[in-house]
């Protein structure tokens, strides 16, 4: 099969393999690729396409895939035990998965404290990006199990997730009543559907009053307008001077 087919032939199935992808994460371009070679040196050069040997990942990216893969067995492992799987537990699996990616990929964390309230935050702005969505799709899950809106709302704003990693996201936080996080969905999820859009549209829209999470949201665009509209007033005023 040429490459050309092999395109078509994965851009035309639908949904994703219930297999994990042997690459989770991405892989890091520059080390790749500067270890091709043409299979055959002597070639005098005139062909469009040359074949290359030596593709393989580093040992960096290697081992960061290796930890994503242990974090999420064991993490599956202990949701099957869902009553003796406390907050507290996935959180500190969550930090020493996230200090030991740090640590594989090089990022410095003297100035991170573990007595910090926000010491898993600053993990995952940190090194949010490397760990791979099948690993962030199950923090979030979590994140919801448990009621950390504040961590959901960090990897949100990091633009973390997809909505293919996290296809029911919205709908557990309109469950929730979290209709702020379900605003960063709006703002920060690459690969919103259409029906998701509809679905959220409909939730703001349609709202008991007694909803505080829709009431917050709504003071806060009040007063965002508001504040532009001063914003515009002052210009103005300042062209008529």
């Amino acid at each position: 099969m040429s490459l050309l087919e092999t395109i078509i032939r994965a851009s035309a199935e639908k949904g994703s393999s219930e297999n994990p992808t042997k690459f989770p994460i991405v892989l890091n371009a520059n080390d790749i690729f500067g270890r091709l070679k043409p299979e055959n040196e002597d070639s005098d050069g005139g062909y469009l396409l040359r074949r290359m040997v030596g593709w393989e990942i580093s040992e960096k990216d290697s081992k960061v895939i290796e930890l994503g893969n242990k974090f999420i067995k064991n993490l599956k492992r202990k949701m099957k035990k869902p009553k003796l799987f406390t907050r507290e537990l996935f959180l500190e699996m969550l930090n020493s998965f996230l200090e030991k990616t740090m640590s594989e990929v090089g990022i410095a964390s003297s100035e991170m404290k573990s007595s910090d309230p926000s010491y898993t935050y600053l993990l995952i702005e940190k090194v949010g990006m490397v760990v791979g969505q099948s690993v962030m799709s199950l923090i979030v899950e979590n994140c919801v199990t448990f009621d950390l809106w504040e961590l959901l709302r960090t990897i949100l704003c990091g633009g973390l997730i997809t909505r293919s990693s996290c296809p029911d996201l919205a709908e557990k936080l309109v469950h929730n009543h979290r209709a702020e996080l379900v605003v960063l969905c709006i703002q920060y999820v690459p690969d919103l559907q259409s029906s998701d859009l509809l679905f959220i549209l409909r939730y703001l829209l349609s709202s008991s009053r007694d909803d505080l999470s829709i009431l917050s949201v709504k003071r806060e665009w009040e007063s965002k307008a508001l504040s532009h509209i001063e914003k515009a007033s002052r210009k103005l005023g300042h062209k008529d001077s």
